[in-house]
């Protein structure tokens, strides 16, 4: 879980603090979609080199389940926060999106009896997150404010992450433990 929510952390960071430093000229210049785009690729691109490593799996077996996995959290966030750009539109960003991770990231691990840790995870670690960056941007202005809402965020949906993976990683030993023991000859 911390390794999960540091290599989380980390990626926030950068696109959190170009969201403070240039998120004005981004929405001028390449429309609110377009920024959501960059920043999307932003987290996909760091996430997928720093949680393979924190996690301990290789980068080519990890990074086409957690951009799917990214992608879908994007496009669920974004249809509820487009959809209604206000509380109403956060609450259900923030449950819609890290479901959708969580649903892209059980199928692919062909872990469905995981689902509700997982989802779980997502959801309190995302919700956590944001909305405890949103009270520490409100309190302390666009600049800073802005920098340690990607702390908050990337800790908190870093450790849900963080978690999910160590479920999803402990079902799949148990279940190779188990498949090894009710081999005849194994005991």
């Amino acid at each position: 879980m911390v390794r999960g929510a540091v290599a989380f952390l980390l990626s926030s960071l950068v696109v959190f603090g170009t969201v403070a430093g240039a998120g004005g000229w981004m929405y001028r210049n390449l429309t609110e979609a377009g920024a959501y785009t960059v920043w999307a690729l932003l987290f996909i691109i760091l996430s997928n080199l720093l949680l393979s490593k924190a996690f301990r799996v290789p980068i080519k077996s990890f990074a086409g389940l957690f951009t799917a996995a990214f992608i879908a959290y994007t496009l669920g966030w974004c249809a509820a926060w487009f959809a209604s750009p206000n509380r109403t539109g956060e609450i259900v960003a923030t449950i819609l999106g890290p479901l959708l991770m969580a649903a892209t990231v059980v199928v692919g691990c062909s872990a469905k009896g995981q689902i509700i840790p997982v989802s779980l995870a997502l959801v309190t670690g995302h919700t956590v997150g944001y909305f405890l960056g949103s009270l520490l941007h409100d309190a302390l202005g666009p600049k800073i404010g802005m920098v340690l809402w990607g702390v908050a965020y990337g800790l908190g949906f870093g450790a849900g992450m963080g978690y999910a993976a160590s479920s999803l990683l402990k079902s799949k030993h148990d279940s190779s433990q188990l498949a090894l023991a009710s081999r005849p000859g194994s005991s």
